[in-house]
């Protein structure tokens, strides 16, 4: 992977960035992709999140997303934070976007799973179209945060009816987490709905 690319794939906040030795150097300022945009002070985090707005073009989806160890049980009081393109593939902005998130877009929540034994969030959204001119499946990225450590990306949620969604691709998660490969429904009004577990162990503080 370029340089390039993980200045993209690791652009997030200061708490929550984490990028490979001998990558790239990592950057700060928000005039550069990899900075460094953190949740909202002072924001109480719900465990439900809108991440395109009811009047974004493109086709409906509601995800809800599970986070649980290696043994199953769940993460709680974890910040979810999750961006994606517009229906055409694009990081868009135009809600007066200002440092890192020029670079993520308009599109994105942060959220936090309750103190209980669900360890589960949702997000309100569109489906998000693939990169033009690109082989990258349609995709949502994820990032996770536990209260005491740095964050770091899971594997991207895909959808398995993506052709994108190739046997090389599949062989090329290699974030924390599992497979992000869910299998998406559609209900009675045309929603697309996706319900997918993570599992991993707590990050090293």
């Amino acid at each position: 992977m370029t340089c390039a690319a993980y200045m993209h794939r690791f652009a997030f906040t200061a708490a929550l960035l984490i990028v490979p030795m001998g990558a790239c150097a990592a950057q700060s300022s928000p005039d550069d992709p990899a900075c460094q945009p953190p949740p909202p002070r002072g924001a109480t985090l719900a465990n439900h999140a809108r991440i395109a707005p009811p009047t974004e073009p493109g086709e409906q989806m509601r995800i809800r997303l599970r986070f649980e160890d290696v043994r199953g049980k769940p993460h709680s009081g974890l910040i979810v934070y999750a961006y994606q393109t517009d229906a055409q593939g694009h990081y868009a902005t135009g809600n007066g976007e200002t440092g890192c998130y020029r670079f993520h877009g308009a599109l994105h929540a942060f959220t936090r799973t309750d103190t209980d034994t669900v360890g589960a969030v949702s997000f309100e959204t569109i489906r998000p179209g693939p990169y033009p001119g690109r082989t990258d499946p349609q995709h949502v990225h994820v990032v996770v945060q536990f209260a005491d450590a740095r964050g770091f990306y899971l594997n991207s949620l895909v959808f398995s009816d993506d052709p994108r969604v190739t046997p090389t691709y599949r062989v090329s998660e290699r974030d924390a987490g599992g497979s992000g490969i869910a299998t998406p429904q559609r209900d009675s009004a045309g929603t697309w709905l996706v319900t997918h577990t993570f599992r991993f162990a707590r990050a090293p503080r």
